[in-house]
Order: structure tokens, then C-alpha cells, then sequence
């Protein structure tokens, strides 16, 4: 979906999945017909820029740096499972994460209203 609310997809189209009125697969986007503009209920949340989190790939011990003021962090795995939450310290905060199986997972901080978003994995 773009800004404007129009759909637009691409890929295998054998049965007309597409939406386009044809069976003619399709490599590049296309936009999808007999759709009037979608309306979300998403509305922008203020990004923070300059935190971080380190190292990643994880190791024993996470680092986030960058945190004005106090905030929340939450680590959360592939599956959308919380594994972890601790609030953090103006400046930075260290985390324990040695118990973490090897996987992907996602840090999400949040601190007056603003958000921020981190891939983590660990090996």
C-alpha cells in the first residue's frame, strides 16, 4: 500500500490473486484495480534517531545508548513473545541477555511518546 492508499502488488498471478483482471504473473508492482483508496487507522509516531544498541550480533550483554530520558525497553522474538523488559537509564542502559537462544529478535523502545526499533540476532 503507498502513502495515497492504493494497493499495489506483484508476483504469481495464475489464479488472479493479483487483483489486476488478468492471470499474467507480474515481476514489477502493479497497481490493484476495482479498489477505491484504503484509509488505515496507523498514524506516524515520532522515530528516535539516535539511539543504538550494541553489539549485534548479541553476545552476554546488550547496550543502548542514546536514551534522553527514562523509557521502556522490550526485546521480543520471531514469534511477537516479550522476552524481556527493563526500564532504562537516561544516557544508557546494560541488559543481560545471555540467556537469549540463538535466534532473531526485535528491541523496542519506547520514551515520551517516541518509538524506536532495532533487529537484533543472536548466534
Amino acid at each position: 500500500m503507498k502513502n495515497d492508499g492504493k494497493v499495489w502488488d506483484w508476483g504469481y498471478n495464475n489464479y488472479g490473486q493479483l487483483g489486476n483482471g488478468n492471470n499474467t504473473d507480474s515481476n514489477v508492482p502493479i497497481e490493484v484495480s476495482g479498489r477505491s483508496q484504503v484509509t488505515t487507522a496507523i498514524t506516524e509516531v515520532p522515530q528516535l534517531t539516535d539511539m543504538s544498541a550494541f553489539p549485534n550480533p548479541l553476545e552476554k550483554e546488550l547496550t543502548i545508548s542514546g536514551t534522553k530520558n527514562s523509557g521502556t525497553s522490550t526485546i521480543i522474538d520471531s514469534n511477537g513473545k516479550e522476552i524481556i523488559r527493563v526500564n532504562t537509564l537516561d544516557g544508557s542502559s546494560k541488559v543481560n541477555i545471555d540467556h537469549l537462544k540463538p535466534g532473531f529478535y526485535m528491541l523496542k523502545y519506547r520514551e515520551a511518546g517516541k518509538i524506536a526499533n532495532i533487529k537484533l540476532v543472536k548466534f
